[in-house]
């Protein structure tokens, strides 16, 4: 069996990524009562799944009427908050609210009527203070109203992963409805569906981008219709309208996939002589949603093991197999999706041992791979851009430990220099070659089917003589 890979570089895959993942909402608002505490770095943290707070702003208000002032003071500090504006309320001729209803709201926004007309996004406010015969901006001539209001908004908090990259996988482009594997047959939505957990499951472990599912959207928007006023907690509806959009697409493609028997009839005998063979070519590739551009396009190819013509020939790949092959491909593109947008880092130095950045998706713990120093950048005269950094070796690392998304290494030999260590110095490259006594079957083959068994040699004989006299095909 040989493997083959072939990749197109299209644009610099990390700096895309960087302006992908840029413009992302800051957390930075402070909570009611000014600050938090700061956790103990010896306990646990707790799991980070977003949700709503409540933020207390004081904002000025004016308007050509009590109401209009209210209205842009509550403006105000949602937009201070959220960065939005309140949408759907308007002013009248008349100077009254208007918001979507049968007829003006003349009597005002109330604590009671707030959270409807603001559609959530205000749980609550006072009026601190309020003058009337303040000119206003718009009408000079007109005497209007300024108002002082303390503005309890409603702010969705995303979690942590809902600022990294958005990455969503989508069904793999083929060309047949179903795949011939011998005399087995493979269906291409279970195709579909493997490509799909398999890159989805190794980029989500890897903790560096934020994977969405759309085939969950029915149950999560009918989970989401529970949020109305009355029936669940105010601060609830800020959950609505929080929907992420994807930052980058990743579009499998199977282009081959088939393990085909030939068969020719003996003259002479009549029996079938079978031979079988075939191979898998898939290409990934990963476009930027905002632009458009394909910033990367990998193509993976595996040539299966081939059965010399037979007459007791049998095929040598079946389904279980060809599951395997579909899931090592889909792991090598994934872990190269990560490592060039996120090569493995040395984040933390204690003598020999080191803390890495990538976990047990991207690291096999006890193998060994080579350390390098970055060095200065290096740019293209011709269009400006970064195309790379200097590299010298500094050693090889063993991995002793791999987590979820850090691993724990051991430098094995070469040197690190403690005093001037800083995260993001060093970076890991291949795994090294295993001793020969100790060296581990290949990724690529530790799918391959095993070889037949040898027959016993009084039949073996026999074999060799029938086949002989069989040689010759029935011509077509």
């Amino acid at each position: 069996m040989s493997l083959q890979r072939t990749s197109l570089a299209l644009g610099l895959f990390a700096a895309a990524l960087s302006l992908a993942a840029c413009n992302k909402a800051s957390d930075g608002a402070s909570t009611a009562n000014g600050s938090e505490n700061a956790a103990d770095p010896n306990t646990a943290d707790m799991p980070d799944f977003g949700g709503v707070e409540v933020v207390a702003v004081k904002v000025d208000g004016v308007g050509p009427t009590r109401n209009a002032a209210i209205l842009d003071g509550l403006n105000l500090a949602v937009r201070q908050v959220n960065g939005v504006p309140l949408a759907g309320i308007s002013i009248n001729s008349q100077g009254s609210l208007d918001y979507g209803q049968e007829g003006p709201n003349e009597f005002g926004i109330t604590n009671e009527t707030v959270l409807s007309v603001t559609q959530g996004s205000v749980k609550g406010f006072s009026i601190l203070s309020e003058k009337q015969g303040e000119k206003t901006k718009d009408d000079p001539r007109t005497p209007g109203w300024r108002l002082s209001l303390n503005v309890e908004v409603n702010k969705y908090k995303p979690s942590a992963a809902a600022k990294m990259t958005k990455i969503m996988v989508l069904a793999p482009r083929m060309t047949s409805s179903s795949f011939a594997i011998g005399d087995q047959t493979l269906n291409a939505d279970e195709v579909g569906t493997a490509l799909r957990d398999q890159i989805g499951e190794v980029i989500g472990k890897s903790g560096r981008f934020a994977v969405i599912d759309r085939q969950f959207d029915d149950d999560i928007n009918q989970e989401l219709a529970q949020i109305a006023p009355g029936t669940t907690a105010n601060q609830e509806i800020a959950k609505l309208g929080q929907r992420l959009t994807v930052d980058l697409l990743v579009i499998p493609e199977v282009k081959r996939l088939s393990y085909v028997k030939s068969g020719r009839t003996l003259r002479y005998s009549g029996r079938e002589l079978r031979s079988y063979s075939g191979g898998i070519e898939m290409t990934f590739h990963v476009v930027n949603v905002a632009t458009g551009l394909k910033l990367m396009s990998e193509t993976y190819r595996v040539e299966l093991p081939s059965t010399p013509p037979s007459v007791y020939g049998s095929q040598a790949v079946g389904l279980s197999n060809i599951r395997s092959y579909i899931a090592d491909l889909s792991n090598q593109f994934s872990k190269k999706l990560i490592t060039d947008a996120f090569p493995v880092i040395v984040v933390k130095l204690s003598g020999k041992s080191m803390v890495l950045s990538q976990g047990r998706s991207m690291l096999d713990e006890g193998a060994s791979y080579e350390l390098v120093r970055m060095g200065e950048k290096i740019t293209d005269p011709q269009t400006g851009s970064v195309i790379g950094r200097m590299e010298e070796p500094a050693g090889t690392v063993q991995i002793t430990k791999a987590m979820d998304r850090m691993s724990f290494g051991l430098l094995l030999d070469g040197a690190v220099d403690q005093q001037t260590f800083r995260p993001g110095q060093y970076e890991l490259r291949g795994k090294m070659a295993a001793a020969p006594e100790a060296q581990a079957m290949p990724a690529a083959r530790a799918s391959e089917p095993s070889a037949p068994r040898a027959a016993n040699s009084s039949r073996g004989a026999n074999r060799r003589e029938k086949d002989l006299f069989d040689a010759d095909f029935d011509e077509p």
